[in-house]
Parts: structure tokens; C-alpha cells; sequence
């Protein structure tokens, strides 16, 4: 039975007391016993502490099927849900120059693109979206994903949009700002209001607003592709890892459709970390460490109950959970979603406290 993240994170309070030499003493895991004791076919860890060299570890293979093809420390990983914080700070930095505002409404932004919106998300914003308070349904119907492309396309907005439609066309679960509802659809329509406002797909300017700035140069989305990165397992029902290539729609990305290899990952959430005011003024920041409504979500976050930041994803064929301490960033990835939690993995926990 899988703990609620609410549930985990009370959990997590009280595991949170160690002391600073307690942390101290931690010693690196035994990377092999942790991949066997998940089962998983690949595990892969990262982790930065200040200004030290950042930290790789892979044990296990790309796939299950081919036992004589190692992970590699610069394999990409599909990152699921981590793509939202990256989304958050793609919208961070179009506020910063003018672009957009927090305020800014769907009908407004969207003009005329929002007709057949329904009325009750006339006051929704930006910020609503990206904090999961707009009250939107969590995803549009399965049924309807089949009306969507699945390969990457030069240019996602008109599904992007299309699908954004379909979502803002169902009845809402609340009101705006009563209620935290974990919707991927929020997500999408907040990227379709940036594509709106900066002329550009979302694939564009979150490569020319993030990606780039910091360096993150195998980022990229949907599967990772590479002759040597992983591929995403199902666990079938006898418990062996079946290697499968799924993926999401196209205009789920600013969702859950980013991959990456763990340097640029740690680079990312170095930057969270440090709050480089060379990418991003202290007031960004802040917005998007800080839950906008009350609770322990800010965008793109969970803010744990010690003030670090953590999050997790999973496309349901891979797992990644991303952590952000006061010195210590940390990463963990595997190819399949055995380790599912709605809270903060132990091996994490240990990593982000080295």
C-alpha cells in the first residue's frame, strides 16, 4: 500500500531529527545491494555538495534484456514530473522579463484561443496553474490521448493547445485557491498561455530560457533515444522487468516529457540550490521555493518539512525523485517505477545529507 504524500511526509517529520554528526557518519550505500534490494534493472545516483565536484554512481543495465549492457554514469533518464519544476522556472524567467504576469488569467492570455473554456476558470492565473490550485480535473480522458502524437513534432502548439481546450472544457473539482488538486493538465495550460504570450513552443523556450543558460546540454524530451541510455520496465506480474518504449503525448512535456543525463540534472538543481541571481532575481526564487496558497506545494516543489525541496516523476515506466538541501543537491533515477513513493526515497534522504 502506497503512503499519500501527506501521509509520507508525516512520516518524514520525524525521521528528520538526525543530528549534523549523525549525518557526518553516513557511508556511501553499497550501490549493488540497493539496485538488487529494488529489483530494478538500472539504478543511477548524483549528488553536489557546495562547490565539490558532483558525485556519479550507476549499478545495473540499460534494459533487462540485454545483461551485457551497462549503465553508463552519462546516460539520459526520463525525469517524469521533475519537468514541472523546470516548466516553473521557465515561467519564472518569462515574468522577470515582462512576458507574462503571476496574475495573469487563461481567458486574457488566451483571447480568443480559449473559446469554449468553461466559466469557472475565468479567474484561474498562472500561478494558480503551476501551484495545482486552478481546481482542474488531474488529466484529460485516456481515451482521448489517442488523438495525439506521440513522436516529437517541429512545432507542439497546436495540440498543445488543443489538448489545454479539452482540459479547461471539463467541470472543475474547486474553486481557484481552496483546494490543492495534483493536475498535469495545469501544467499544460500554463505552457500554452507562455507559448501565447512569447511566440514560441514550449520545446523552444524552456531549450532558450533554461536549458541553455545552465548548460544542460543533453536535455531533451520524450524517450531518451542514445545507443547507450536506458530504456523504461514495466514490473509484469511474475515480478520480471519487461523493457518498454512509452511514452506520453507531445503536449504533456512541460508536464512530464523532459529527460536528461544526472550532470545536468545536478546542474539544475544547483541552480535551485545557490539561487544564481545571474539567472534568476531573489524574488523569482522565492515565488517558486514558496507554496503561494498555504500547504507544501510551491511550484514545481514540495516543500519538505525542514525547508528542503523535493520532488519526484515517473511516466510509469521509469522513477526520479530530485532533492535540494541547504549544501547538498542529490538525484536518483532507475528504469522502472518499483520505488514509487509519495515521499523522499531513504537513499535520497542519506544522499542530500553527505
Amino acid at each position: 500500500m502506497r503512503l499519500t504524500r501527506r501521509e509520507g511526509l508525516a512520516v518524514l517529520a520525524g525521521m528528520l531529527g538526525s543530528t549534523p554528526a549523525q549525518a557526518r557518519s553516513l557511508t556511501e550505500p553499497d550501490w549493488v545491494a540497493e539496485r538488487a534490494k529494488r529489483g530494478v534493472p538500472g539504478l543511477a545516483a548524483g549528488w553536489q555538495r557546495g562547490a565539490d565536484a558532483p558525485q556519479l554512481r550507476v549499478a545495473g543495465v540499460a534494459r533487462a534484456d540485454a545483461p551485457d549492457a551497462p549503465l553508463l554514469t552519462n546516460a539520459r533518464w526520463h525525469l517524469g514530473s521533475l519537468s514541472k519544476s523546470m516548466t516553473a522556472t521557465l515561467a519564472a524567467r518569462a515574468v522577470e522579463a515582462g512576458w507574462i504576469a503571476w496574475d495573469s488569467r487563461i481567458a486574457d492570455t488566451l483571447g480568443p484561443l480559449a473559446e469554449g473554456m468553461n466559466p469557472a476558470y475565468a479567474d484561474v492565473t498562472l500561478l494558480h496553474l503551476l501551484s495545482h490550485q486552478a481546481g482542474l480535473v488531474p488529466d484529460i480522458p485516456q481515451a482521448a490521448f489517442s488523438g495525439f502524437s506521440r513522436s516529437e513534432l517541429t512545432d507542439a502548439r497546436g495540440e498543445r493547445l488543443r489538448y489545454a481546450l479539452i482540459a479547461l472544457g471539463m467541470e472543475p473539482l474547486a474553486a481557484p485557491a481552496t483546494r490543492m488538486i495534483y493536475a498535469n493538465n495545469g501544467y499544460v495550460v500554463a505552457a500554452a498561455m507562455l507559448e501565447t504570450r512569447m511566440g514560441a513552443p514550449w520545446e523552444a523556450l524552456i531549450r532558450q530560457w533554461v536549458f541553455d543558460p545552465l548548460g544542460m546540454e543533453t536535455a531533451g524530451f520524450g524517450l531518451p533515444g542514445h545507443r547507450h541510455d536506458p530504456v523504461g520496465h514495466i514490473v509484469a506480474a511474475n515480478g520480471n522487468r519487461v523493457p518498454l518504449s512509452i511514452d506520453n503525448p507531445v503536449p504533456l512535456g512541460p508536464a512530464g516529457r523532459i529527460h536528461m543525463a544526472l550532470p545536468d540534472l545536478l546542474r539544475f538543481l544547483a541552480a535551485h540550490r545557490d539561487r544564481d541571481p545571474r539567472f534568476l532575481a531573489r524574488g523569482g526564487w522565492e515565488r517558486l521555493h514558496t507554496p503561494p496558497f498555504g500547504g507544501d506545494y510551491a511550484l514545481g516543489w514540495i516543500v519538505l518539512p525542514d525547508g528542503r525541496l523535493w520532488h519526484n516523476g515517473s511516466n510509469g515506466f521509469w522513477y526520479a525523485e530530485a532533492l535540494i538541501g541547504a549544501r547538498t543537491v542529490a538525484a536518483v533515477v532507475q528504469n522502472d517505477v518499483s520505488a514509487m513513493s509519495g515521499l523522499p526515497s531513504a537513499l535520497i534522504d542519506q544522499l542530500a545529507r553527505r
